[in-house]
Parts: C-alpha cells; sequence; structure tokens
C-alpha cells in the first residue's frame, strides 16, 4: 500500500498530545538518544488508579516527570490517587 494514508489523528487530538507530524523518514531514521524511564506501580494502586479513571493522568505525570531529566522522586500512584480524590471532594469537604 505505497503512497495510501491509512490513518490520521484529527488537530485536536494531536494537539492534546503533543503530537508533531512526522514523515515516513523521519519516523524510520533511528533516534539519537532514547530516554527510558520506569516507574514501578504496585497493582493494587494500579488497580485504584483504573478505579478512578485517572491512568491517563497518572501516565501524564510520569511522562512529565521523565521529560524534566534526572533526579527528583517520580510520581507515587497511591499519592495521585489520594490527590485525586481530594480534588474530587473540593474545598467544601476539607478540614480547617
Amino acid at each position: 500500500m505505497t503512497g495510501k494514508h491509512a490513518i490520521q489523528a484529527s488537530p485536536e487530538l494531536a494537539e492534546r498530545y503533543g503530537v508533531e507530524h512526522v514523515d515516513d523518514d523521519q519516523a524510520a531514521a533511528p533516534e539519537a538518544e532514547q530516554v527510558v524511564a520506569e516507574v514501578e506501580v504496585d497493582p493494587i494502586d494500579w488497580l485504584l488508579l483504573a478505579e478512578y479513571e485517572i491512568t491517563d493522568r497518572f501516565v501524564m505525570a510520569v511522562e512529565e516527570w521523565a521529560a524534566n531529566g534526572p533526579g527528583g522522586r517520580p510520581p507515587d500512584a497511591r499519592a495521585h490517587v489520594l490527590e485525586v480524590l481530594a480534588e474530587r471532594r473540593g474545598p467544601a469537604h476539607s478540614r480547617g
């Protein structure tokens, strides 16, 4: 299927996830440097992230941490769940 266009992301989707257009030659070229960041997540914590539908927010936090270079602690899944739950409760439920 040389020369055929099969899949294209909408401009809004590409903007939302920061995807830039790359032609086939660029995509096939080897990367000068590949950065790998790993964050270990307890399976129970991952289930909590999934239950509250915030896995995408956690992954984005990990990606942001990795993009900022070495140093600092990686995001903690359980702490992330607690932060989101606190946000959802709002100021009416805060102590103070």
